[in-house]
């Protein structure tokens, strides 16, 4: 069967799944990011989103890029920004059926489709500003299958195109700085082992990686103002919101119920003995999944 038409059937998915975003306007930060961002519409804007991190919400600029294009080509009006919001995670999730079956995996085109329609995406669809996280999507999967196809042929050129996805992936969202580290844990599920060739062309990636996520950090404290009360926790406190806020997001993946962007503030208890089986418990399932992974595989860990 032609990969034309399973790629669109995943395309139209997205569509139907997130037409009724396309009457939506502008919320919430929407107006810092579009409709008072003066590098949009400034002279020398666009090279003010490359080289000052100040002008911009965040230092994103591939996704700003994104909106000065869009912006040139339509105003402001909605309904563009939320048409190619839907565009890049429908092709995300192509690229993602294709990963799936590069690696060999059933149900990759089915897994494809779960993501294009899943309700936990739309926040990052229908929120004109969550252009980061559909926009890193197609760039990390892009960045993704291009190292695997590195693998495959041993050609540098390859690697080159995957390492440059893998910098627009950072520089449109600086979580998938966590790409090399994916990509470790697929090459130990294939192999059982790290091999070394493949594993170094993934730890040249990762410095990359942490000096993005630094510096995200850095102007989000600084810059964003990402400090004070609300954030300061100690680490026991972070354990406690890490395995509390694990077990919600598996959740929302397969009971998507009452989703919301903001959830009940939980004020971590250290002291509270019930309090530690959220992160405790992952750890016992993880044991678990090694433990046994000769008897049921290394696919469930």
């Amino acid at each position: 069967m032609s990969r034309s038409l399973p790629a669109g059937a995943l395309m139209v998915a997205a569509l139907m799944a997130f037409l009724p975003t396309l009457s939506n306007g502008w919320i919430w930060d929407d107006d810092d990011y579009i409709l008072h961002n003066p590098t949009l519409i400034e002279d020398g804007g666009l090279a003010d989103i490359w080289l000052d991190p100040s002008k911009t919400p965040q230092y994103y600029p591939v996704v700003h890029t994104s909106f000065w294009i869009e912006t040139q080509l339509w105003g402001q009006n909605p309904m563009g920004f939320h048409l190619v919001n839907i565009l890049l995670h429908g092709l995300s999730a192509i690229l993602l059926w294709r990963l799936l079956q590069k690696l060999g995996l059933r149900g990759a085109w089915v897994a494809g489709l779960l993501f294009a329609v899943h309700p936990v995406m739309t926040e990052s669809v229908a929120w004109v500003t969550e252009r980061k996280n559909v926009l890193s999507g197609v760039f990390v999967f892009a960045a993704a299958l291009q190292w695997l196809q590195f693998l495959e042929n041993k050609k540098w050129k390859t690697y080159a195109r995957a390492s440059v996805l893998f910098l627009c992936a950072l520089l449109s969202k600086t979580v998938t700085a966590s790409l090399p580290a994916a990509l470790l844990v697929l090459l130990w599920w294939r192999h059982g082992k790290l091999p070394r060739r493949p594993a170094l062309t993934l730890a040249a990636w990762a410095p990359v990686g942490v000096g993005f996520g630094l510096y995200t950090a850095m102007l989000e404290k600084d810059h964003v103002h990402a400090s004070g009360h609300y954030w300061d926790f100690s680490f026991a406190e972070r354990t406690l919101v890490a395995g509390k806020a694990s077990w919600l997001y598996l959740s929302q993946l397969i009971w998507p119920h009452d989703l919301a962007f903001f959830y009940h503030r939980w004020i971590p208890n250290t002291a509270d003995t019930l309090s530690w089986a959220w992160p405790l418990s992952i750890l016992l399932v993880l044991f678990l999944l090694w433990r046994y992974r000769t008897r049921i595989g290394r696919g469930p860990l």
